[in-house]
């Protein structure tokens, strides 16, 4: 990696200054006063560079971790030969979990298990809450239907309780006609 020889020319800047200023809603490139421009083509060279640096160092740091794979490729025996020496893998599995980790890998995947985790979390209340939604509209649904039939038991007991009056009245009458009926013999 030439980092002293890294430099892009000032068109290519010129239209990722450009491309960011209309994303970030600010003004163009060619309203600015040329100190600002030329200000702006120093900070977007060193972005650029930046990027470059980065960029390059992760390759750098992916090829030289401490893996099976890059220790095999970076040293006189083969793979086979330090997959079969017990010592050897053992040895290299404790050396890489003491590796410094320059990638966050390890962080990054203990972050997706957790966002897993909480994401199964919120799925699991989410459906609670719609199970808990639809046992309130059901119970709704049903104390109305309760409440229409308590109704008509009501309206049925009092139709049952006039027809009793109506059935005493008609066999009191029929006790008096049947009376007079017998007195009249």
């Amino acid at each position: 990696m030439d980092i002293d020889n890294y430099k892009i020319d000032d068109k290519t800047l010129i239209l990722n200054i450009s491309e960011k200023l209309k994303a970030f809603d600010m003004p163009h490139y060619d309203t600015l006063s040329k100190k600002t421009q030329e200000k702006l083509l120093e900070v977007e060279g060193f972005i650029n560079k930046s990027e470059y640096v980065i960029s390059n160092s992760l390759d750098t740091i992916k090829q030289f971790s401490l893996t099976k794979s890059n220790i095999a490729e970076n040293t006189s025996f083969s793979r086979r030969t330090l997959y079969n020496d017990k010592v050897l893998v053992e040895y290299i599995e404790k050396c890489s979990k003491m590796e410094f980790d320059y990638s966050n890998g390890s962080e990054l995947k203990n972050f997706k298990i957790k966002y897993n985790e909480l994401k199964e979390l919120y799925d699991n209340i989410l459906y609670s809450v719609i199970d808990i939604q639809d046992l309130k509209l059901s119970n709704k649904k049903l104390n109305e239907e309760l409440f229409n039939m308590e109704k008509q038991i009501e309206d049925l007991q009092k139709l049952i309780i006039e027809k009793d009056r109506t059935i005493s009245e008609l066999q009191n009458n029929l006790r008096r006609n049947n009376i007079s009926l017998i007195k009249t013999k």
